[in-house]
């Protein structure tokens, strides 16, 4: 399309059978209703212009279609709001008209906190500058509430306070607020009621110039887990981990190979976590199959698998540390705690310092690059990590988003890329080992039946006896010499790469630094050809590998050869243990989303139709590798040899054009942190009013027991209640506070109060707090035991100052301030003879409605402004 293009019109595509895939120019600002609807072999359409509107039905009728977009654009709302398949990418460069900072306005979701107590926490940061306010007029934002959730509006915050001012329609899941400042931030809960991932949405609303208008703040997509199992890829040793999500309280069974090696009981936050024994020799290679089984008290039975692979000189992971702010004083160790089963809080410190990350392995030798990632709605950003040597340890120093410097890192993780040797050319084929990879109802099920010839041999392979799926199917094929060296040979097939479709040529290394070409001719559904030769002398070393899919009578299958090809690797890991061996990547869809979802390319569509060329390459990859397994039963023969050893070199090549996309091949741990943006509270001196680091702070529970007049009964200050168990929640208890005096939990529904203390301090308690909603701005004063000759302190409730003095002063001036966002907005005054011991100074008539904060100063007197005392600061919220 042309970059020129404006608006895609109405039913403009509507019933292009063929069409696989659409980029939609950065100057389109419309497209209309209809416009992609009956596009059977639509993959996938990519929207650039994140202000891009979408009509009514723009892709109904489209089953295989997905809306790729940037993560922050109405696109991607038009997505969410009708259901349809998406992946967000996070573009650089990507142009946002319209009037919102967007360097202060965040949308943010904590689905950390939902097997704790089944509620998810969200934050909406919004700012106008301030030039704009006055400007515009029917200022809202809108939120998009999820699914498969119910919405708690009790939760609702508007700056920290408890709001009514807002409208819910529950028929199309959205919440409208109406903004009264140019500074908003929002909090809300829903409770989650069933199995889904996390999708919503807010939008900022407004009229300018006469015109509706609307900007997105932020989207979420976040998975939910529910039955899930996680272990390494990659592993040295026998002992491995599996753990994963499962219902609370629940019993795993968990299998290696369909052999029963363990049991785990899941914990109260719904996760399980167990050491397993892998079955076999020690210092023999093998893939396992690693699976878990679950039942619930329902007789639902839930299962999950992935694959490890054992290799004795593998890498381990040995350590994983964090270090906030790249602060050596403040480490948080997250491999010591993943192995506790802990999920560490840790408060986002914003954007002042980069983050920095220890990690260290067994192997290092066998690595060639690692990355700290951080994920986050489906999103996946990256710190590469620089080894070492010296100390043997990979150190990654960074943010995982330098333009966003709000960004709030997802679930963490430590990838690598292994070391890996080329494939030549002429290699030795170890076809025994290969066939291994070959399921045994292929092996007994497949006839070969073969003719031999000078220079080769061909045949048939029937596929009857394999499967119902390969029912009437033969693939006929012919492999040997090629010496069609006249028109319509080898040097016309290679003319024809990158002129004619589905036709590709590579030049690949070889044995003895000799250099090869091959080409991949898919012009034909039905039939692959590929043709090896020497690039130095063609006539001696051509070699022509023929493929083609029939029924028994010869007539051309209704499916073509891409369909047989999928069909097949139910029956072959062949080409997924060469792709691990070898780099190689195998997942077109995968491939894909990563081309859509990357920062760094700017030419996708240029980049969708390589990945096409490599799909191309994956079905012959998958063809030849479950195919010449079969056929070379007897002993490996030249012909074969070097068209098999020369499909791994054109894998490797193609799959290298991509290299720059992946940020690993093994994929690391998800580290899980509970980032808060606002903590559930903070400690500090009530009387200094500075932050204290190092306070112990306990939590202590009621936890509900679904009494219908459990909420009407507070317990009693009296009553301490029971230490929370938080080792059944992936959590801490005590904690201590940061360098900021800040702690959080998060906590399943009950009573919860918690115990302050440190030395040199008064012991101090929280009242009683009802979860939910959620409790974030507990912050407490603890009263040094050893108080200062004088100090002030003021009790916002009874608007009283009480001055605490060694000396008598007479006609003292007391001042009391109030401020908003550092804004004053009240200022009072009073004269007041100072006495020896307490001094009561009341404020009756001081309004501190709507302050963030208090000042209390006291000065010599009202014509000599010297300070008595230290100022004291009250933080209010």
């Amino acid at each position: 399309m042309p970059t020129t293009l404006t608006t895609i019109g109405t039913s403009a595509f509507s019933g292009c059978s063929q069409l696989r895939f659409a980029v939609v120019p950065g100057s389109v600002l419309s497209i209309g209703s209809s416009s992609f609807t009956n596009c059977s072999k639509l993959r996938y359409v990519l929207v650039t212009n994140s202000d891009c509107t979408i009509g009514t039905n723009a892709f109904a009728n489209s089953p295989k279609m997905i809306l790729y977009c940037d993560v922050d654009s109405l696109a991607t709302v038009y997505a969410i709001d009708h259901k349809i398949p998406y992946t967000a990418s996070d573009a650089e460069n990507i142009s946002h008209t319209g009037i919102l900072d967007r360097t202060a306005s965040n949308y943010f979701a904590d689905a950390n906190s939902i097997n704790t107590n089944g509620h998810i926490n969200f934050t909406i940061d919004c700012t106008i500058p301030e030039s704009e306010w006055s400007s515009i007029s029917g200022r809202n934002i809108v939120i998009k509430v999820p699914v498969n959730t119910e919405l708690e509006e009790s939760s609702i915050k508007i700056n920290g306070e408890l709001s009514t001012d807002f409208n819910y329609n529950e028929n199309n899941g959205t919440v409208t607020i109406p903004l009264t400042k140019s500074v908003t931030n929002i909090k809300y809960s829903v409770k989650v009621i069933s199995d889904g991932d996390i999708l919503s949405y807010a939008l900022f609303t407004y009229r300018e110039s006469g015109k509706n208008k609307q900007e997105v703040i932020g989207v979420i997509n976040e998975d939910l887990d529910t039955f899930t199992i996680y272990s390494t890829d990659l592993t040295s040793t026998k002992i491995i981990t599996v753990e994963g999500a499962a219902p609370a309280n629940s019993d795993v069974s968990i299998y290696a190979d369909n052999m029963l090696v363990a049991t785990a009981k899941s914990n109260k936050s719904g996760t399980y976590s167990k050491m397993v024994v892998l079955p076999g020799e020690e210092n023999e290679e093998h893939v396992y199959i690693i699976k878990s089984e679950c039942e619930t008290e329902s007789g639902d039975v839930f299962t999950a698998s992935c694959m490890v692979t054992f290799r004795p000189e593998a890498p381990s992971l040995t350590g994983f540390k964090f270090y906030i702010d790249s602060d050596e004083s403040k480490m948080v160790d997250l491999y010591s705690y993943a192995t506790q089963g802990i999920s560490p809080a840790i408060t986002h410190t914003g954007s002042k310092h980069p983050y920095k990350f220890v990690i260290t392995y067994t192997n290092p030798e066998a690595i060639d690059s690692v990355y700290v990632t951080s994920t986050r709605s489906n999103i996946k950003k990256s710190i590469p990590a620089v080894y070492d040597k010296n100390t043997g340890e990979f150190v990654a120093v960074g943010h995982f988003d330098e333009e966003n410097k709000l960004y709030v890192p997802g679930a963490l993780g430590v990838e690598y890329n292994l070391k890996h040797e080329k494939p030549l050319v002429g290699d030795n084929i170890a076809w025994d080992v290969l066939k291994e990879n070959i399921s045994p109802e292929l092996i007994n099920g497949a006839v070969v039946n073969s003719t031999a010839t000078e220079k080769g041999s061909y045949g048939t392979i029937d596929l009857s006896g394999v499967s119902a799926d390969l029912a009437d199917v033969l693939i006929d094929y012919s492999v040997g010499v090629y010496d069609e060296f006249g028109p319509g040979g080898f040097g016309d097939l290679l003319d024809l790469a990158g002129v004619a479709e589905k036709v590709f040529a590579y030049t690949i290394p070889g044995v003895d630094n000799k250099k090869y070409h091959a080409v991949l001719d898919m012009r034909d559904p039905g039939a692959i050809t590929m043709v090896v030769a020497d690039a130095a002398d063609v006539a001696d070393t051509a070699v022509k590998l023929w493929i083609s899919a029939n029924e028994a009578n010869d007539v051309l299958l209704d499916y073509d050869i891409y369909e047989l090809s999928g069909t097949l690797s139910n029956f072959s890991t062949v080409a997924g243990v060469l792709s691990k061996a070898y780099g190689i990547h195998d997942d077109y869809d995968k491939l894909c989303d990563e081309i859509m979802q990357s920062s760094t390319i700017s030419d996708k569509q240029g980049a969708l139709a390589k990945a096409e060329e490599l799909k191309s390459d994956q079905m012959a990859f998958m063809l030849i590798t479950t195919m010449l397994p079969l056929l070379v039963a007897g002993g490996p023969m030249t012909a074969p040899a070097l068209v098999f050893s020369a499909m791994l070199g054109v894998m490797t090549a193609a799959s290298d054009v991509f290299w720059q996309l992946r940020v690993t091949e093994i994929k690391g741990k998800p580290y899980k942190i509970k980032w808060h943006i606002d903590p559930s509270g903070y400690v500090y001196d009530a009387i200094t009013n500075e932050r204290l680091q190092g306070v112990t702070a306990t939590a202590y529970c009621v936890e509900y027991d679904e009494s219908e007049d459990f909420w009407d009964n507070m317990p009693s200050a009296n009553v301490y209640g029971t230490l929370w168990n938080s080792l059944e929640y992936n959590q801490s208890n005590p904690l201590i506070t940061d360098a900021e005096g800040r702690y959080a939990w998060d906590v399943p529904e009950g009573w919860w109060r918690v115990k302050y203390e440190k030395a040199g301090y008064e012991t101090v308690w929280s009242h009683w707090m009802p979860v939910p909603p959620v409790q974030t701005e507990v912050n407490i004063g603890m009263m040094p035991t050893k108080k200062p000759d004088k100090y002030i302190t003021y009790n916002n409730s009874i608007k009283t100052v009480t001055v605490t003095s060694n000396v008598a002063y007479s006609n003292a001036n007391v001042f009391i301030a109030a401020y908003q966002g550092g804004k004053l907005l009240t200022l009072k005054s009073q004269p007041k003879n100072i006495a020896i011991g307490e001094t009561p100074v009341v404020f009756s008539d001081f309004d501190s409605t709507g302050a963030d904060t208090v000042k209390v100063m006291v000065w010599e007197s009202a014509s000599n402004i010297k300070p008595l005392f230290n100022t004291c600061v009250v933080n209010l919220k």
